[in-house]
């Protein structure tokens, strides 16, 4: 999974200890908990760091707040995360590639109100996502491949979501129906995952659809003409699936500004 993009303008990478001491504000700041002694927020920076951990800051900001943290590779997985929460100002997380499990976020990520964008790793399951029903500011979602249908039924408050990533999941029919609240959702990856033509029934629910993969499921034609109103829709992705070239040309019909990507599998 690609690291969170981070706007480049105005953000100091910290890149050492030391950097760390010489970014944080001078008094008391904001935390997760209320007021954060100045103290505990340095500690609790350089431990993330020290554990092979990354922050980034807004250097805009006066007190440039930590924006984002990605703990990709970073040691004591659960107890890293103790320290991040924390971090109040933080708006992306990278946990994916650490060693955080359910536990670790299910006590820590509630805490993280301002979260927009989220990325769980392999070790999150249906029973980690019960963390993020009450983060409601989540825009962008990148899910592991534990999660099935049950986990994606912990997403339905998330109706603010615009970019969700599900590739690689166990999710299937059952799962998408619990994703018909997100409105505003602009990009929905399924690759890899146990969809069929019934489920497509439910993305036909999401007006603002514009990126939808669906390559390597068992998706065939009939799935297609479930896309047909959604009007908003730029690019499918329909690698190693099981629909015919006379499937596409008629779901272009039905959406001239489609842009179909992916070769389908070979059909006798």
């Amino acid at each position: 999974m690609p690291y969170l993009p981070i706007a480049s303008r105005g953000i100091v990478v910290l890149l050492a200890l030391s950097a760390v001491a010489q970014t944080v504000p001078v008094g008391p700041v904001q935390g997760a908990e209320g007021a954060v002694d100045l103290e505990q927020l340095v500690a609790a920076q350089t431990a993330i760091v020290s554990k092979g951990g990354k922050l980034r800051f807004d250097a805009t900001e006066p007190h440039r707040p930590v924006i984002a943290a990605d703990l990709n590779g970073a040691r004591d997985g659960n107890r890293i995360l103790e320290q991040v929460k924390l971090l109040s100002t933080l708006r992306r997380l990278r946990l994916d590639g650490s060693q955080v499990d359910d536990k670790g976020v299910l006590e820590h990520l509630p805490t993280l109100q301002h979260l927009e964008v989220l990325s769980l790793g392999a070790k999150i399951s249906d029973r980690g996502l019960a963390a993020l029903v009450t983060m409601r500011g989540l825009r962008t979602l990148y899910l592991g491949p534990q999660v099935t249908d049950v986990g994606a039924a912990r997403l339905r408050s998330l109706s603010r979501m615009r970019t969700l990533y599900l590739s690689g999941s166990k999710i299937g029919d059952g799962g998408l129906r619990h994703l018909t609240g997100m409105r505003e959702l602009r990009t929905l990856m399924l690759a890899g995952t146990a969809i069929t033509d019934r489920g497509l029934e439910h993305l036909a629910r999401l007006p603002r659809l514009h990126t939808l993969s669906v390559s390597f499921t068992q998706i065939q034609d009939s799935g297609l003409a479930e896309l047909k109103g959604l009007t908003h829709l730029r690019r499918l992705f329909v690698h190693g699936t099981r629909v015919t070239p006379a499937g596409l040309d008629d779901l272009r019909r039905a959406l001239p500004e489609l842009n179909i990507l992916g070769q389908p599998l070979r059909t006798p």
